[in-house]
């Protein structure tokens, strides 16, 4: 887990190359937090499945390990942190999404955390499979696979834009619809094109489903 310091950040699209969902910007205050460097990996969900006896999400032959969990919903990720807490005594959470781009960005205001321009040596986009977690570089606070590789779960539920939005770096849990059957997902992934991979690009997904360019990554409280 890497320290997260306070700060204040302008969240969206500041280059006006997004859509419609990733404006209007506006800024956001965010309290320090710790952040996984990766992904969780199979590595660890498999302990947990094999310890709660959970079906072992599918790999599709590319790799267990190192390798990112993929085929796990929202449901799913939080059923591992209620066990990992249980264990640990720690209070994990999935990060909010303004935590997740405060993040990514890492004092950057570019569409990449590396820069203007997509550059396929630092973000996993290949349009084949995953790779380990950590193959390519960091951005500026030492999170890996912030872009590509996976997208990840975030808390927040869906909203088509930041119209009423929290200034607090907290999850907006309110949504387009009451409960929330959507997550914004977060990073983009093997399978996404550059724009989907910028820092401010976002999407959604429904909490139950298990695809197979979607993790999660792990915060926690300081």
């Amino acid at each position: 887990m890497l320290d997260i310091p306070s700060g204040v950040f302008r969240m969206g699209d500041l280059d006006g190359s997004g859509s419609v969902s990733e404006k209007p910007v506006h800024r956001v205050s965010v309290k320090r937090f710790w952040l996984a460097a990766y992904d969780v990996t199979f590595e660890q969900y498999d302990a947990y499945a094999h310890a709660t006896d959970r079906p072992l999400p599918n790999d599709r032959g590319w790799g267990r390990g190192k390798h990112p969990v993929i085929n796990v919903s929202a449901e799913d990720a939080q059923m591992y942190i209620e066990w990992l807490n249980h264990r640990t005594g720690r209070r994990f959470r999935l990060p909010s999404e303004a935590e997740w781009e405060y993040a990514a960005r890492a004092g950057t205001t570019t569409p990449y955390y590396w820069g203007g321009e997509f550059d396929d040596r630092r973000a996993n986009n290949n349009h084949t499979s995953t790779t380990e977690v950590g193959s390519f570089p960091p951005n500026g606070w030492g999170l890996y696979d912030m872009s590509g590789n996976v997208s990840q779960w975030t808390r927040d539920c869906w909203s088509g834009n930041y119209d009423g939005a929290p200034a607090k770096g907290s999850a907006w849990q309110t949504g387009e619809t009451a409960p929330c059957h959507w997550n914004v997902i977060r990073g983009g992934s093997w399978r996404f094109d550059s724009t989907n991979l910028r820092v401010s690009a976002r999407l959604r997904f429904d909490l139950t489903n298990r695809v197979d360019d979607l993790g999660f990554r792990l915060a926690l409280d300081r």
